[in-house]
């Protein structure tokens, strides 16, 4: 009896041990499997660099959209463009302004006006002159002139300016304009015209809205005001509808009805 009590006994300890030790293998198992710190460490160092490289080419990819964009809305618009001539070939010219460097496309179509205000042809073209050339981009730093005038070079080529602009303001007795450049409204420049200035258009004849090409320098008495060295109207100003014609259309509206 004593004998099967004291089986019973280490037969129940043996099953008491043996939960034991198996949960202690399967914390061994999971020391074993966690990832060290050094370890921790190289996954993370891994992961920024994957998530760097995916950073950079994506703005990459919208530096190129960007560029791309940019490029085709320039292509086939009007432009005007201002420089020096630095060489003249046979159906274009290389010009250059402020270390940035053009090629004019000429054809029979060309129209080359002089300081005369005569109209030349591009073999009377010479390295040195100033000209201001109007036409469509062609490619990238590449015009297809469609007019050329040589203007008379300014005294300070880095404080010249040249703008494409509609006229927002005239100060008629100071003989002055108020100028916003197309590309950017929030901008105006105060223009004076005087004795130098080379204008197709009379004072007198300017008006609001119209849309000219200037070629200005900074005066001499004030940072914010440019004096007027040339000035192109490209546009004229919109005409308003007379007041008079919606009233006469009133009227006889009017008298239909009686």
């Amino acid at each position: 009896m004593k004998n099967k009590t004291k089986l019973l006994v280490l037969f129940f300890l043996l099953i008491s041990l043996f939960p034991l030790s198996t949960q202690a293998q399967e914390e061994a198992l999971e020391e074993d499997l966690s990832p060290t710190p050094i370890e921790e460490q190289e996954e993370t160092s891994q992961t920024e660099e994957e998530i760097k490289e995916i950073r950079e080419a994506v703005k990459k990819k919208v530096q190129e959209k960007i560029q791309q964009i940019t490029s085709s809305t320039t292509l086939n618009q009007k432009r005007a463009w201002y420089g020096i001539i630095e060489k003249v070939e046979e159906g274009k010219i290389q010009t250059k302004f402020q270390e940035k460097e053009r090629t004019i496309l000429l054809d029979s179509a060309t129209t080359i006006i002089d300081l005369k205000r005569q109209e030349i042809t591009s073999s009377d073209l010479k390295e040195g002159q100033q000209i201001l050339s109007m036409g469509v981009v062609e490619q990238e730093n590449t015009l297809e002139g469609k007019r050329l005038v040589l203007t008379s070079t300014p005294t300070d080529w880095s404080k010249t300016k040249v703008i494409y602009a509609t006229i927002s303001d005239i100060s008629t007795e100071s003989k002055v304009l108020v100028l916003t450049p197309l590309k950017n409204k929030n901008e105006q420049y105060e223009v004076k015209l005087d004795a130098k200035t080379n204008s197709d258009t009379d004072f007198s004849d300017f008006e609001n809205g119209q849309i000219l090409i200037a070629i200005l320098t900074q005066s001499e008495n004030g940072k914010l005001t440019y004096a007027a060295r040339r000035l192109k109207t490209i546009k004229a100003a919109p005409t308003p509808i007379p007041e008079q014609e919606t009233e006469s259309e009133n009227t006889q509206e009017e008298t239909d009805q009686e």
